[in-house]
């Protein structure tokens, strides 16, 4: 019986665990974004459709410019 409930909850876990990360990653972005650790300019617009994030951060001079703790203004677009 205790091995079952062990398993019980290793399953419980695992499946819960994948639903909150996929809900981590498809959620809608803020208008203000703060990057983190392992992001890029290419990641962050196409996770947030925002094609326009160079345009939108006159302060990122380069795609080198971002890491992580930089601010930026993010604008979805719906196509």
């Amino acid at each position: 019986m205790k091995r079952f409930l062990v398993i019980l909850v290793i399953f419980y876990v695992v499946f819960v665990g994948s639903y909150a990360i996929r809900d981590l990653r498809t959620r809608p972005c803020e208008e203000i974004y703060v990057v983190t650790d392992g992001e890029t300019l290419q990641s962050i617009s196409t996770r947030c459709n925002a094609p326009f994030i160079l345009v939108d951060n006159p302060h990122v001079l380069d795609t080198d410019d971002v890491g992580a703790g930089t601010v930026l203004t993010v604008k979805s677009y719906e196509f």
